[in-house]
């Protein structure tokens, strides 16, 4: 219901997914190792993001340069590592069909391959958070979007890429205010029949007629999207 409304009836704020599309953009299609060509590329962008105050554009303004430097240090280090991203592994799309007809899609940020000594063969997938906070993770199977992923490789989805190859899964979150700005998922082996399961679930309740409104930990996490109240509200929904 709450996709519905928002799709329908407009989002009240946009900004934030807004300026990480162009955050995104700029990584994609400029040197990532070139903190100075990031810098300029979101900046002459910046204009397109509707703030609804002086202040509040200059607040997020600000956040550029520390963020850019975050992001440039994360790919010189990992070039000095002997880790690679090739073009093609920008924005990998994928689209794989589950057992039972749900179809699983969507892109990766971008893969990097690992080239040198223990790591020769490995294929790391990353998503790029352009948010100050660590997203909340599944108490058992990790952060559901990168396991996702990894999934999507496993199943040869990955155009190029050897479903069997070992895969690592990493947030890259340069805003965090700390030197270590990404986080490391657990190996996918451990989680993979449990989050096929998950997967399974949610593919049915999707496919069902109807849904329980049941308030859960985002209705009252300040920080989470959705509008919970017109889900449990009888005067609202019925």
């Amino acid at each position: 219901m709450d996709w519905a409304i928002g799709r329908l009836a407009g989002s009240t704020s946009n900004r934030a997914a807004g300026f990480g599309s162009i955050v995104h953009d700029a990584v994609e299609h400029q040197d990532a190792a070139d903190a100075a060509a990031l810098e300029a590329a979101i900046a002459d962008r910046f204009g397109e993001l509707a703030h609804e105050s002086s202040w509040e554009a200059e607040r997020q303004r600000v956040d550029i340069a520390p963020m850019t430097e975050a992001i440039a240090d994360y790919f010189q280090q990992l070039r000095g590592k002997g880790w690679r991203v090739e073009a093609a592994d920008q924005e990998a799309r994928f689209s794989v069909e589950l057992e039972g007809g749900a179809v699983l899609s969507g892109a990766i940020d971008w893969l990097e391959h690992g080239t040198d000594g223990a790591d020769a063969g490995a294929i790391r997938v990353v998503d790029l958070k352009t948010g100050g906070r660590t997203p909340t993770s599944h108490a058992e199977l990790g952060n559901l979007q990168l396991r996702a992923y990894q999934l999507a490789i496993a199943l040869g989805g990955i155009a190029g890429v050897d479903g069997a190859a070992r895969t690592e899964a990493r947030l890259f979150l340069p805003r965090l205010q700390r030197a270590r700005k990404f986080e490391d998922a657990p190996p996918f082996d451990e989680v993979r029949e449990a989050f096929l399961a998950h997967l399974a679930q949610a593919a049915r309740t999707m496919g069902g007629s109807r849904f329980r409104a049941v308030p859960a930990e985002h209705c009252s996490d300040p920080h989470a999207f959705g509008q919970c109240t017109i889900h449990v509200l009888p005067e609202v929904t019925e």
